[in-house]
């Protein structure tokens, strides 16, 4: 109801956390009814003191839904065309319109079946480039070239899962200087 009213559009509930799964504070999760289940559920947790106000990152979950739309073009042509799966974390927007972002981090995830006819350093330098024009400080790339199989496996679940060295034909990892 708080986002329905605060935002004007139908939100769908997703889950929620008493804030015992990592000790942290009670969170509801939701999703617009015409944003992406997977990647666009949106945060909902109490004032502290004052148990009837509420906060949401909606404004974020729409910043980090803009990047991922804008990146499309340039990792379709970075990984010519292959499957992958984009995820942000730490995205924080630099402006009061929460259109353009301060800073991120970006992991992705591409089907190594597809990545034959690619050079993943130098998609991986392509990557960078391509995040520090878009964000004004990039907090780390991280891209995972992911056996098929648990691609597959991960893409159903539609999130990033854990998974171990044997899981991916090769790992590129950067943080940002100021971050290592």
């Amino acid at each position: 109801e708080y986002l329905e009213e605060k935002y004007g559009k139908e939100f769908e509930y997703g889950s929620y956390d008493e804030g015992t799964s990592f000790g942290g504070s009670e969170e509801l999760i939701a999703v617009a009814v015409d944003d992406d289940p997977v990647y666009d559920g949106v945060s909902v947790w109490r004032d502290e003191d004052n148990k009837k106000k509420f906060y949401d990152d909606y404004d974020i979950t729409k910043l980090k839904h803009k990047l991922r739309e804008e990146s499309k073009p340039a990792l379709k042509e970075i990984f010519d065309g292959a499957d992958y799966m984009l995820y942000m974390s730490n995205v924080n927007s630099r402006d009061d319109n929460n259109e353009v972002a301060e800073e991120g981090e970006f992991e992705i995830h591409v089907r190594a079946s597809q990545m034959d006819d690619v050079d993943a350093k130098e998609a991986y330098k392509k990557l960078w480039e391509y995040y520090e024009s878009k964000v004004d400080n990039v907090r780390g790339v991280f891209l995972y070239i992911v056996k098929d199989e648990k691609f597959d496996e991960e893409y159903q679940i539609g999130y990033p899962e854990f998974f171990g060295v044997d899981d991916c034909e090769q790992c590129l990892v950067r943080k940002s200087d100021a971050e290592e």
